[in-house]
Parts: structure tokens; sequence; C-alpha cells
């Protein structure tokens, strides 16, 4: 198997991730990177870790080895204790590491006897583990829809509205006489919205700051089953900033995302041609593999986005608002940004 991979894409794995180097190398002490890129006498150094007592001077390779390599690895090395001499390194003991995906047994000798710890690694498994990693904290890789059973956004308006004080499913059942099984879905919703939160303290469902203004912005004269249009740009900035806050954000921006995506090959996008795309840009293949699962995911999240009135619908066409096209791409903005910040919280 061939793997077309750079230099530097490894690198940024390993220097964001030192870990992933310890766990090529087999090293179980604290790790942290020093230098990246480090301008040296004999050329530039890739990476510089600090790991217990010891300094680890490692030069990454795609390529299969070359007897050069060692040269090149002892040359920074020579530079590395000449800074030592200097005091400007931190007195360790520096431990030169030379990464290819290859060795030949020979090759492998020639290393050690030169002072150079040879290790065989896969550039693949490198940006593998990665992802892995930045899974485990950044919400936009991990996060997919979640089906509450509500259809509509406005739905959930009647229990707002009767949500004053702080209360529990069983009194706003009464209050709204609907069941509290369907209070709950409603309430877990509109938390998913950010509109509710649930007390730690006393197990009550409360507004939140943003669920206040959304009640306040109700306007004189709209009924329950609406949303005024106060309530819809409240709610369309809300998701424009955090695309990733909840399942259900990220289930509305996806579907806006997907149609604009799919309207540079036929416009207005089809039904047909949206379903099988949303499902897998959310992460439902496995969850969604029927075509009626797929229907009623497009269904219940194009129309959220319909209600905010960032689509429209004729028939089996799905069709993006003036509001959508603006709100797609603020939100590619904020996407961005929200990307790099996670990056940049495994950067330090």
């Amino acid at each position: 198997m061939s793997i077309k991979v750079q230099e530097s894409q490894v690198e940024d794995a390993l220097a964001i991730h030192p870990n992933i180097f310890a766990d090529i190398v087999g090293i179980y002490s604290p790790i942290s990177l020093l230098f990246r890129q480090r301008s040296l006498p004999s050329g530039r150094l890739d990476l510089l870790y600090a790991a217990g007592s010891e300094l680890l001077l490692v030069e990454l390779k795609v390529e299969p080895f070359r007897a050069s390599f060692i040269k090149q690895v002892l040359g920074y090395a020579d530079d590395l204790y000449a800074l030592q001499e200097q005091d400007t390194l931190v007195q360790a003991t520096i431990k030169p590491y030379l990464l290819c995906p290859s060795f030949s047994d020979r090759q492998f000798s020639e290393c050690e006897s030169a002072g150079v710890t040879p290790v065989t690694y896969s550039p693949e498994e490198v940006l593998k583990s990665f992802y892995a990693r930045l899974q485990s904290i950044a919400s936009f890789v991990s996060i997919k829809p979640r089906d509450h059973g509500i259809w509509n956004i406005h739905l959930i308006n009647q229990v707002l509205y009767e949500l004053i004080q702080p209360s529990d499913a069983a009194r706003l059942a009464v209050q709204t006489k609907l069941s509290e099984k369907t209070i709950a879905n409603k309430l877990r919703f509109a938390r998913d919205l950010h509109l509710v939160r649930l007390g730690i303290e006393d197990s009550l469902w409360r507004l939140t700051d943003l669920g206040v203004k959304y009640v306040a912005e109700r306007g004189a004269g709209i009924e329950a089953n609406a949303l005024s249009l106060a309530q819809r740009q409240l709610l369309r900035d809300h998701i424009i900033k955090t695309p990733f806050a909840s399942p259900t954000i990220f289930g509305i921006y996806a579907i806006i995302e997907c149609l604009f995506t799919l309207s540079r090959n036929s416009y207005p996008v089809e039904e047909s041609v949206l379903l099988p795309y949303f499902r897998d840009t959310c992460g439902k293949q496995m969850e969604w593999k029927s075509p009626k699962a797929m229907m009623h995911g497009v269904e219940m999240f194009s129309n959220y986005a319909v209600e905010l009135g960032l689509l429209a619908k004729a028939d089996r066409q799905f069709l993006i608002t003036p509001d959508g096209i603006r709100f797609v791409l603020l939100l590619q903005l904020h996407k961005g940004i929200a990307m790099v910040d996670a990056l940049r919280h495994h950067e330090l």
C-alpha cells in the first residue's frame, strides 16, 4: 500500500501531540516540545523534545533510509552540544532519533553503531493517531444530529412560555395539558437549542439568558405555533456563533451547508440527492441505513431550517433563501474559527 504524505504534515501531528512520538518510541515519562524547525549551523532540526532528564533530537523522514540521514542527525547533535557549551540550551543528555518508514537490518545496525536510535514508523498511523486525539476534545469531529421527536421548533413554544418560574416536567404537563413524556422531549430539544437548562441544585427546568430573550421576542399577536422574525434571527445568530454547540444545532447547520454544496451541481437541490449526502455528512451512515430513516432525518432538520427562514421547499426540491446564503457564509467563518481554536488548544 502506498500513502502520499508530506513530512511537514506528519511533523505537525508530532508537534501538536508529543505523546504520539512517545507512543511510537515507547517513552513513558512526561514529554514536551522544545523546538520545531530550529535553525542550526548544519540545517533545520525537525523536532526537539524534553522527556525526563533527556533531550530527544528527532529527524523525521517519509522516505526509506539513506546513509546521509545519519550524518544529518549527528550534525544536529553536534550543534546542540555547542549550544549547551554556550549555556543557551539546558544541560541534559541528548538522544538522537531517526524516524523512517523502513530500515533494513544492516541500516538499522549502522544507525545504532553511530549512536542514532532508528525508529520504524508509519506516517499513516501518525495521522490516524492525531485524528483520534483531536476527536476526544473537538466536538465538530464527533457530534451527530439527535432525534428528540420534535418536528418543528415552534412546538416547544408553549412550554417555554409557561416556564416563567423554574418548574419540573410534571408541573408543566399540568399547565400545558400535555403528557410528561412529551414535555420531557420538548425540554431536551429546547436544551439543545440552549433555551433552557436543568438546575443542578433543585433539578428544575428554567430559561437560560438566551431563552429569556427568545420568550421576550415573541411579539404581540404572535401565536404559540409560530416564530416571530426576532425569534428567528435570535436563533440564527446563536447557531452561527456556536455551530458545534449541540447535536440539534449541528444538524441545522449541516443541512444548510449540504444544500449549499450540492447547489453547485444542480439547483434547486433534489431531495433524492440530499438524502444520502446529508446522512453521510452527519456521520449517520450506520444509523440511517434505510430510505425511511434518511427521509426522517432530512425532513426533521429541513423543517427547522425552513422555520428559521433559511430554506424553502417546493415539492421534492430545496432552495436556499437569501437569509440562508448569508447564514452559510457567516457560518463557515465561525466554523473555521472553532476548528482553529481546537488545534490551538492542543498546541498549548
